[in-house]
């Protein structure tokens, strides 16, 4: 089921749709401002490559990725691929 989430360039996100907020299994006001990273599993592998993908982005890069996140409050497995852009 696609979904969107918006994060800034920390990480940090600063929007998502209801059906991320419905995978999330939260209120929004739980998930804005947190980073992307607190849901992200294998953090440490993640981070190693996280740092590559945004410079693809930010240089206007279209990048696909897959990942894994947990829901909040959850034991739960998100699998993610990830479409990634920047947005002006």
């Amino acid at each position: 089921m696609p979904s969107i989430l918006i994060c800034d360039l920390e990480g940090k996100i600063i929007d998502l749709d209801e059906t991320m907020l419905r995978m999330f299994v939260v209120a929004k006001e739980q998930v804005m401002q947190r980073s992307i990273l607190e849901f992200l599993i294998d953090t440490e592998v993640v981070l190693d490559r996280l740092k590559d993908i945004w410079k693809s982005a930010i240089h206007g890069k279209e990048v696909e990725t897959e990942g894994q996140m947990n829901k909040t409050g959850r034991e739960e497995i998100l699998y993610l691929q990830v479409n990634l852009r920047k947005v002006i």
